[in-house]
């Protein structure tokens, strides 16, 4: 008989809703103690050191996994297999963390391994250590265990004394290992890696001579590790700092609730000395504060004297000594500005921005006007007409009129003070917004969370996008068009350089907004051209504009740079349609009829700019290239004209200065409208010889879909060789099974599923699927840094049908810059295709003479953050934009169930049916679907 459980108060970690996967026993590895090569008996005494200084390393990585596997397989294992002696939410509260560090090291074994039988020949280390440091989920799981070790162990505490058969099932394990350790002294050791894997790196890079080829790459890894500590240790005291704020705020009755009811997964995301101007009987004061935003509210903290001049590297630390709580605003309550009476950041309608542009033009000639008056007027004279278009240039632009350093913190309710902070500068204000904003989005139900995480909770995750709003595509309110799925799209910061931009107004707004073109049909072979702005210092979006277009499909749309058409501005927008090109003026809003029609034989879907060139693929394999003549005009009417074996052209791409074309399972390599070369695209695993659909490009290589294909495979970029597989369908069958029966959905649907978009954005690849679910996963930096496929997201916020589109829209703030490439990203191979997976093959080391680069863009193919300045306090994320058919919140029931308190029913059921055009339905009926709206838009963090 299954015993009953206590019920008693629990942490919030045990409040957790995990996936069906996170109860799922790991896999026991094949795995064997590693022994090096002995050295050759002329070896030196450095490479001795060296050599002695790996087989340390190798040992201690090995006894720390073999210490790993004791708590996983011999504790945590059992405990899932049989319930009678804890609640699975308990044990994985306290192992859940441990079993991805688990699964993560057995990763580094294998590449331990690998690297082992060439350590003699190779004398590179450098690489296998900066490999295990560069895998994006090393510094997420250490930081999570670091900063949620004393949670955990209490848990397993309170649950030892308060359940006798834990305890005893637990001392039992203990006892068997034969080590006399406590449970606790095992379980600290993931806290103890991070400095003792510095220790190590440092004893590597002693024994290492100046002039070794590895030195560099020592130091690499050493200052990567020193990094990594550094932002546990900050994490740690921020997550230490929270409980005292919250125990001061319960004090003073400025919290609601205790114990389980308290706030819960409260993080502190930012704190600094800041001043606040107070007026004190008709005089302003400044009075030092210490402010911290917490991940729901804002909290003024008054200092103990002793510590209103400390620095902000100690502030963390000691943060616990403060004397009492000035104010407290919830973020969901909060308004932020630069003045407490404006409402900022509210965006002008479309209509509105062309009437002040106008007006504003308008004035600038009254304005000259003005000085020729001989009379003095009140209401008509130079200083009146400069404050009127002050204003409008204001609004327009979402600025201040006088830029100040000055922070306003309004409540909603106006019974509550607005508050004053006072910033260094305007930057540093701006980094404020920008943090307080994030906070807020963080908060919605949307993103409570915002993806499933097979392998944790994704609410411990910081950078994770999340979700913002949707948009609907249409040509008419009147629904006269009924858009069904958005099909192609492109973003770009206009050229404002041109005479188009002459307006003063017209190109200060364009300097800072991408504008965005997105194509959606209907089921009548109709489109409409959707046209969003995307203001760039505020990471704002707006629908602007649609253009119709009646019994025209359009299947691909680019933006060009640089040519003209007639007389139109040097920068348009190009799309193409079954059997022509309509190519119209880029300089939103002065976008009207298209400037020229180009007719093309047969079906044509695909276009790209590079290079000077525009390259138009078509379903026959027809590559058609349009080139510009010595004046600067494109020749529309002689365009070169090439017919390429293989198959149809469905996907194009540019790296540095080459053209990829797919025709069919063909990828031909272009420079200008030069043929370089062209290969085949073997196909592996289950992957048949089908056409390629999608290209995109990382550090680590070409990414290629093929037609009617779930997979998603990497190839070398300069050997074209093939290196790993991700296979979507474990994913999605995985997320589908937590809302319906998995027998069901396994009997339906595997072979249903295909990729239909693909992107690459500051390290983060995104996929999009024929049934509108979204994926996600974070890629490492450097080139030959194992990709782990296994951590792969899925969106909870998803399109019912084709995800078609995928753009990023860059924000004023550039990603941080890729590693400078060294010896390590190109010698060795030995990482590639090292990892066991049933989606990874190796095919073959890489040649030494075949770099794995990341070209540079040249100037006019710079991408949408090249027109315009970057500067500090700039938002530090950028924009993702996804389009499909339909809108659908998965989580949606959920989270009206959480917001209720209601017992948790059924999930309403899923049906999976075929459209009239044979292509896959998946949908929920539930009262989050929305048929209409077909866009939605994410806010990536840059990492």
């Amino acid at each position: 008989m299954a015993r009953r459980f206590e019920t008693r108060p629990q942490d919030s970690l045990l409040e957790e809703r995990l996936p069906v996967a996170c109860y799922t026993p790991l896999k026991w590895p094949s795995a064997k103690r590693i022994v090096l090569e002995p050295l050759p008996e002329d070896a030196g005494d450095h490479r001795r050191m060296r050599w002695y200084g790996l087989e340390q390393f190798i040992t201690h990585e090995q006894n720390y996994l073999e210490s790993l596997h004791k708590l996983q397989y011999e504790l945590y294992n059992p405990l899932l297999l049989d319930e009678s002696v804890v609640r699975r939410e308990v044990s994985h509260a306290i192992f859940g963390t441990h079993r991805q560090l688990c699964r993560l090291h057995q990763h580094y074994s294998v590449l331990l391994e690998t690297c082992a039988g060439h350590c003699s020949a190779r004398d590179r280390l450098g690489y296998l250590v900066w490999a295990m440091l560069e895998v994006p989920l090393f510094e997420q799981l250490y930081t999570t265990y670091t900063i949620n070790y004393r949670r955990m162990v209490a848990i397993f505490d309170d649950e030892r004394r308060h359940n006798p058969p834990f305890a005893r099932f637990v001392q039992a394990r203990l006892d068997a290992f034969g080590e006399r350790l406590t449970f606790v002294e095992y379980f600290v050791k993931p806290v103890q890696r991070v400095p003792n894997l510095l220790t190590e790196i440092r004893a590597l890079l002693h024994h290492t001579p100046g002039d070794h080829p590895d030195c560099a790459v020592l130091r690499r890894c050493r200052t990567r590790i020193e990094q990594i500590a550094t932002q546990i240790n900050l994490l740690q005291g921020r997550s230490e700092m929270v409980p005292l704020v919250l125990s001061t705020l319960e004090r003073r009755r400025l919290l609601h609730g205790t114990g389980k009811d308290r706030p819960r997964h409260v993080r502190l995301l930012h704190s600094a000395l800041l001043e606040e101007s107070v007026l004190r009987a008709g005089v302003r004061l400044r009075r030092q504060r210490l402010v911290a935003l917490l991940s729901d509210r804002l909290v003024c903290l008054k200092l103990a004297r002793d510590y209103l001049h400390v620095a902000d590297a100690e502030l963390v630390l000691q943060a616990g000594r403060f004397k009492s709580v000035k104010w407290v605003v919830p973020l969901q309550q909060l308004k932020y500005g630069l003045y407490s009476h404006a409402t900022l950041g509210q965006a002008v309608g479309s209509k509105d921005v062309v009437r002040y542009i106008n007006d504003y033009e308008t004035l600038a000639q009254i304005q000259l006007a003005v000085g020729a008056l001989h009379g003095e007027y009140d209401t008509l004279n130079r200083t009146v007409v400069t404050e009127l278009m002050e204003t409008i240039r204001c609004t327009v632009l979402r600025q201040e009129r006088v830029p100040t350093a000055l922070l306003f913190v309004t409540p909603v309710a106006r019974t509550k003070p607005t508050r004053t902070l006072v910033l260094d500068d305007v930057c540093t204000r701006r980094e404020w917004q920008h943090r307080i904003r994030m906070a807020q989005l963080a908060l919605r139900a949307t993103n409570s969370p915002a993806w499933w995480n097979s392998s944790m909770p994704a609410t411990h995750v910081r950078s994770d996008p999340l979700f913002v709003r949707t948009f609907t595509a249409h040509a008419f309110r009147s629904q006269l068009w009924k858009v069904s799925s958005v099909t192609a799209g492109c973003c770009y910061a206009p050229c404002t350089d041109s005479a188009a931009y002459a307006q003063q107004l017209l190109r200060a707004w364009s300097q800072d907004i991408n504008v965005l073109w997105l194509s959606a049909r209907d089921g009548h072979g109709n489109s409409v051209v959707t046209l969003l702005t995307h203001h760039r210092p505020t990471n704002q979006i707006d629908e602007r504009a649609a253009i119709p277009l009646e019994r025209v499909t359009i299947t691909s749309v680019a933006h060009v740079p640089v040519g003209r058409v007639g007389a139109g501005p040097p920068d348009t927008v190009w799309l193409a349609a079954a059997d022509q090109l309509l190519i119209y003026a880029a300089t939103y809003p002065v976008v009207r009829a298209p400037l020229a029609q180009v007719p093309l034989a047969g079906a044509h879907r695909r276009l790209l700019h590079h290079r000077r060139h525009v390259y138009v693929g078509g379903l026959g394999g027809r590559l058609t290239i349009f080139r510009l003549d010595a004046a600067g005009a494109w020749l529309l009417d002689a365009p070169d004209t090439r017919e390429l074996p293989g198959g149809p052209i469905r996907a194009m791409l540019a790296v540095g200065e080459r053209v990829y074309v797919a025709a069919g399972s063909e990828l031909h390599v272009f420079a200008a409208d030069r043929l370089v070369r062209t290969f085949e695209v073997v196909p592996s695993g289950e992957d048949q010889a089908t056409a390629v659909r999608l290209l995109a490009h990382s550090v680590h290589g070409l990414w290629v879909v093929r037609a009617e294909s779930r997979v998603a495979s990497l190839y070398d970029a300069a050997s074209h060789r093939h290196r790993l597989d991700i296979n979507v369908t474990e994913h999605v069958m995985r997320f589908l099974g937590e809302y319906e029966q998995p027998g069901v959905v396994e009997a339906l649907f595997p072979g249903m599923l295909t990729i239909t978009a693909l992107l690459v954005a500051a390290d983060h690849l995104w996929i999009g699927t024929n049934v509108g679910l979204v994926l996600g996963m974070r890629l490492p930096r450097s080139a030959n840094v194992p990709v782990l496929a296994h951590h792969t997201l899925v969106a909870y916020h998803a399109h019912m049908q084709d995800v078609g589109v995928l753009l990023a829209a860059p924000s004023l703030r550039p990603p941080p810059p890729a590693p400078t490439p060294t010896a390590e990203d190109t010698e060795p191979a030995l990482l590639v295709g090292a990892l066991p997976s049933q989606d990874m093959r190796q095919r073959g080391d890489l040649p030494p003479e075949l770099p794995d680069t990341a070209p540079q863009p040249a100037p006019d193919d710079a991408g949408p953050n090249a027109a315009g300045p970057t500067g500090e306090g700039a938002p530090n994320s950028m924009l993702i934009v996804t389009g499909g058919r339909g809108y659908v919140n998965w989580r949606g029931q959920d989270v009206e169930q959480r917001a209720s308190a209601e017992p948790a029913t059924k999930p309403l059921p899923l049906f999976i049916t075929r459209t009239p055009d044979a292509s896959l339905k998946l949908k929920r009926v539930e009262q989050n679907d929305d048929n209409h709206a077909n866009i939605m838009v994410w806010e990536q963090p840059l990492i």
